[in-house]
């Protein structure tokens, strides 16, 4: 039918339609807050811009109609430039196109629209219980008025984007929008689950302190038994059977803190005799 480099180019913009359609799709339902359409002018400027497109489209099948790429193959340089039959042919078809698509959206497409609905009477406090946004909370300064210097309970919240739930209805104070249950059940449960995580992360962070002191005590013992093993099974040491030989590591860290006690205590008895006796022999001096 054509060439494939034609294909190649309609396929690459098929798949940017559909990457730009899910982009919009999900930036419009899952990141955009609020969006407010005052008219249909947008969409309207944007139907009238797709005519340039389908025109060019309605030359492209008339030019294929009338022999296409092997109609030109025998056409010199001069012959593309030339006013040719089959240029006004696709021209024309072109003009054509771009009349009869314009005409069908100017009269046709708003046959199909929907009609406009003309307002019905409604009270102030109807509409607000409809609507978190009102000509008071839209106010920051009248909120903290509302707060700190009227001291209203509850108070006026400032309308916010994705803050609605924050409103409670007070009459008194002309605030009638009350958050629905169903957003307060919400919540109320992710406020139960965030103080679930958050005592659970207390209690896992103690036991990794208490888990991590066990340890540090442990090793430091087991280290210092073994010193104390070491110069317990030295040649003549009167304590070398008294090490346990086998047992669990904090038997085994007990052990030998219970027998470097002793040891220490002659070294320091030793120590001290020695002491004494410098003393000693300085004072006879």
């Amino acid at each position: 039918l054509t060439s494939v480099n034609i294909w190649s180019m309609f396929a690459q913009l098929f798949v940017s339609c559909v990457v730009m359609c899910m982009w919009d799709r999900y930036r419009f339902l899952r990141e955009s807050r609020r969006t407010q359409f005052a008219t249909n002018k947008m969409d309207v400027c944007a139907q009238y811009l797709t005519v340039f497109p389908c025109a060019v489209l309605a030359g492209g099948l008339a030019f294929k109609y009338q022999g296409g790429q092997a109609m030109v193959n025998g056409w010199g340089r001069e012959a593309f430039l030339a006013i040719r039959v089959e240029w006004i042919i696709v021209f024309l078809a072109m003009f054509a196109h771009t009349l009869v698509h314009t005409l069908l959206l100017y009269f046709v497409v708003p046959l199909f629209a929907v009609q406009k609905v003309e307002p019905e009477p409604i009270t102030y406090a109807a509409l607000a219980e409809k609507s978190s946004c009102s000509w008071f909370n839209a106010n920051p300064m009248h909120c903290m008025r509302s707060l700190h210097y009227y001291c209203h309970r509850p108070p006026h919240v400032c309308a916010y984007p994705g803050r609605s739930h924050l409103h409670r209805a007070n009459p008194d104070i002309h605030a009638y929008y009350e958050a629905p249950e169903d957003i307060k059940a919400a919540q109320s449960m992710l406020r139960n689950i965030m103080s679930e995580a958050s005592e659970h992360m207390e209690q896992g962070a103690e036991i990794a302190r208490t888990a991590t002191v066990a340890v540090t005590a442990t090793v430091r013992d087991f280290a210092t038994g073994r010193t104390s093993s070491a110069a317990a099974n030295r040649p003549g040491s009167p304590s070398g059977s008294m090490m346990p030989k086998t047992g669990s590591v904090l038997d085994g860290a007990a052990a030998c803190a219970s027998q470097r006690t002793p040891l220490v205590n002659a070294r320091r008895h030793q120590l001290e005799a020695s002491r004494r006796d410098d003393d000693s022999a300085g004072r006879g001096q």
